[in-house]
C-alpha cells in the first residue's frame, strides 16, 4: 500500500470482518489506484490473523511502469509445512514484458542437517518490440553431518546467460559474470586416517567459459610399524612411516578472440577445451633414535605423480 496519508493505491473490499487473533475475511479483494478499482478477485478470501509462524498469502507490491506496464512483485503463498521445513512460491507479473516464477525452500533438522534451495524461471522480453526469452537460475546450500566423523557441504550455483541482466535490480548483481560452485565430503577414521573428496566449478555465464576440478585425497598419519615387533629400547621401533595420496581432474573451456580482418575490424572467436588428470603419491620414512643426550632424525621422502594423458580440442 502507498505510504501517503491518502494512499495512491491500496487493497480494499466492501465487506470485511476481523476476528482478533484468528482470521480476516474479505469479499471480494479489490485493488484501487487513485480510488478507482482496477483489479478484483471475484471470490471471498480469508487470511490468518494469528501470531507466530503461519501459512498464508504474501501481499505483493503493486505499481505502474512505462516499460513493464501493470506490475505485481512478490505475489505468492508461504507454506509453514512443519517445524523442519517451509517453502514459498512467488511470482512477478509484468503485463507488457512477461513474468518470473520462483520457489524458495528451507529445511533444518536438529544440528545435523540444514540448507536451502532456490529455483527461478522467467519468460520475459526487454521491451514490447523484442522477442520473449526464457531464463532460469538454481541455487543450493546444503550442510549435513552424517556421523561424528563424516560430513557433507555443498554450495551450488547454476544460471542461464541472461538471468541476472533480465531480472535482478541490484546493480552489483546485474553485472556479475562469474558464478562458483563447491561441494565436499570428508571422512576420518578411528586409526587417524582421513579421506576427502571435493568438486569445484567456476563459470563465466556471459562467455560460456568454465573450469571444473574434482579432487580426492587420502592421508595415513605417522605410524610405527615395527614398534610392537622389537624390544622397547631397539632403535628399529622408532622408524615411522607416513603416506599421502591424491587425484585431480581439471576440465577447462577457454575463449580465444583473434583479429581476422584489420580492414573490416572483424574478429574470429573460438573455444578450446583442455583436460588433465593426475595421481600423486607422497610416502615418507623417518627415524629418531636417541644417543645419550643427543637424537638424530634422518628423513627420507619421495613424491611421484602419475599423468594419464591430455587432449586439446578446438572448435571454431
Amino acid at each position: 500500500t502507498c505510504s501517503q496519508p491518502h494512499p495512491h493505491f491500496y487493497f480494499g473490499s466492501p465487506e470485511m470482518k476481523v476476528i482478533t487473533n484468528d482470521r480476516i475475511f474479505i469479499d471480494p479483494l479489490i485493488v484501487y489506484v487513485e480510488d478507482m478499482p482496477v483489479f478484483a478477485l471475484p471470490f471471498g478470501l480469508y487470511f490468518e490473523n494469528k501470531t507466530g509462524r503461519r501459512s498464508g498469502i504474501v501481499i505483493p507490491t503493486f505499481f505502474f511502469s512505462n516499460l513493464n506496464g501493470i506490475t505485481f512483485e512478490n505475489l505468492g503463498y508461504y507454506f509453514a509445512l512443519s517445524d523442519y521445513y517451509d517453502t514459498q512460491f512467488s511470482a512477478n507479473i509484468y503485463s507488457k514484458t512477461g513474468f518470473l516464477l520462483s520457489n524458495s525452500t528451507r529445511y533444518v533438522y536438529q544440528k545435523s542437517l540444514s540448507g536451502d534451495f532456490n529455483l527461478s524461471f522467467g519468460h520475459r522480453r526487454d521491451n514490447t518490440d523484442s522477442d520473449y526469452l526464457d531464463n532460469w537460475k538454481f541455487d543450493l546450500n546444503h550442510r549435513q553431518t552424517l556421523t561424528p566423523q563424516a560430513s557433507i557441504t555443498a554450495n551450488l550455483r547454476f544460471s542461464s546467460q541472461d538471468f541476472n541482466r533480465t531480472f535482478l535490480t541490484n546493480i552489483n548483481q546485474r553485472v556479475q559474470q562469474e558464478i562458483s560452485s563447491y561441494a565436499s565430503f570428508t571422512q576420518s577414521f578411528d586409526n587417524g586416517t582421513s579421506f576427502s573428496t571435493a568438486f569445484s566449478r567456476s563459470q563465466n555465464i556471459i562467455y560460456g567459459t568454465y573450469t571444473m576440478r574434482p579432487t580426492m585425497s587420502f592421508n595415513v598419519p605417522q605410524i610405527f610399524p615395527f614398534k610392537k615387533l622389537v624390544a622397547s629400547d631397539n632403535w628399529i621401533g622408532d622408524i615411522a612411516f607416513n603416506y599421502q595420496t591424491g587425484a585431480q581432474y581439471t576440465d577447462t573451456r577457454s575463449l580465444a578472440i583473434k583479429l581476422a580482418d584489420t580492414a573490416q575490424n572483424r574478429y574470429d572467436t573460438s573455444f578450446s577445451d583442455s583436460y588433465s588428470f593426475s595421481i600423486n603419491h607422497s610416502p615418507s620414512i623417518s627415524i629418531s633414535p636417541k644417543l645419550g643426550y643427543f637424537s638424530i632424525t634422518p628423513n627420507i621422502s619421495y613424491r611421484e605423480n602419475w599423468y594419464i594423458r591430455r587432449k586439446t580440442k578446438s572448435i571454431n
